[in-house]
């Protein structure tokens, strides 16, 4: 009775014990969705043609997405959620809330933004830009739903559809077969987008990696791997070169069959490097344990909402550098500066719902 009394106390003690490493891989992840929004590199690409170094680091941040690594996260801690005993109704409720307000928050918010923010308000005023997107949200309602004001958003429609998905088939115990009809979705995303060059591909006037289309596969990994216990380093680095291999392939196809170009959103390479990626953070949970990087990773939320904004703003200082060189150094400034601006309003009692 006494060692089942200490097994118990030592899986409880297991399983709440902090992962540092998804923490920290949290930091890396928002990084690169930095670098996707920004488009970093693309002007030294171009600006420098014969540039071998500028070519494959642009192919490489525009081909490497790392943002399923935190739909994979959402779907893990929901999983744990419930194995602890909490009812998957209360958990479905609870992160959704969240996601939803965060969601009608920064789309008030970038309601009053444009693509060219600065540039739009000297030249029309203020309320030029709350115009636009008024105007955006009556002739286009269906897309407005999916990704808010502005073009991060939407990350939360599709995690609150997941998670709505997820949650129905744990309601009818058919739990099984949510990893195939995930794949069924993102297969149909990868056909309106990636691979739209095939002869049986398509073109739509929506933006395929929105919705469920992409979320409910990775979520529903996640979902999964919380049921496991033994995770293997040597499985983890396996799926994660499997994943850059196949992107490899991949993009190779693409561009030499059918002139679709370097760089691609999603592939099917992407599901085994994310997998492989979040399984490493499980199987080696103490990366990053004695540095700031864990830390820096609890704001990551509060960064990825912020860091378009300050994006925008950033503009301004963009003609007194040099472009090459802003270009660069424009994803880091942007990173630390959404840093800066998260710890305030997380501190500010007023603001903290923004980015908690």
């Amino acid at each position: 009775m006494m060692v089942m009394t200490k097994n118990i106390m030592a899986n409880r003690e297991s399983n709440s014990r902090r992962n540092f490493s998804i923490d920290t891989f949290r930091v890396f992840s928002i990084f690169f969705v930095i670098l996707h929004h920004q488009n970093t590199f693309q002007f030294p690409y171009n600006y420098y043609d014969g540039s071998g170094i500028f070519r494959f680091l642009y192919c490489l941040v525009h081909n490497i997405r790392l943002l399923p690594f935190f739909f994979i996260a959402a779907g893990y801690f929901f999983g744990k959620a419930i194995l602890r005993g909490e009812a998957w109704q209360k958990r479905f409720i609870t992160y959704n809330k969240r996601l939803l307000r965060l969601f009608c928050i920064w789309t008030f918010i970038y309601a009053f933004t444009s693509p060219h923010w600065l540039s739009d308000i000297k030249q029309y005023g203020f309320f030029q830009p709350l115009i636009g997107n008024i105007t955006t949200i009556i002739q286009h309602p269906f897309n407005f739903f999916m990704t808010g004001t502005n073009e991060n958003l939407w990350y939360f429609p599709a995690l609150i559809i997941a998670l709505t998905i997820l949650s129905i088939f744990v309601f009818l115990r058919i739990e099984r077969y949510i990893i195939p009809f995930g794949f069924i979705l993102y297969l149909t995303a990868l056909l309106g987008k990636s691979y739209s060059v095939l002869p049986f591909g398509y073109h739509v006037d929506f933006e395929m990696r929105q919705g469920p289309f992409v979320s409910t596969l990775f979520v529903a990994m996640g979902w999964l791997l919380s049921k496991k216990d033994d995770y293997k380093t040597k499985t983890a680095v396996t799926l994660i070169f499997t994943g850059l291999l196949m992107m490899l392939i991949e993009i190779t196809f693409l561009w030499f069959t059918f002139r679709a170009g370097p760089t691609q959103e999603y592939l099917f390479g992407t599901i085994p490097f994310c997998l492989g990626v979040f399984w490493l953070a499980l199987s080696q949970p103490d990366i990053g344990k004695g540095t700031f990087l864990p830390e820096l990773g609890k704001l990551t939320l509060g960064v990825y909402v912020v860091h378009i904004l300050v994006g925008k703003l950033l503009v301004a200082f963009g003609p007194f550098v040099h472009p090459v060189l802003w270009d660069v150094l424009e994803p880091v400034v942007i990173y630390c500066v959404s840093i800066l601006f998260t710890i305030f309003l997380k501190n500010t009692t007023f603001t903290k719902a923004m980015v908690n």
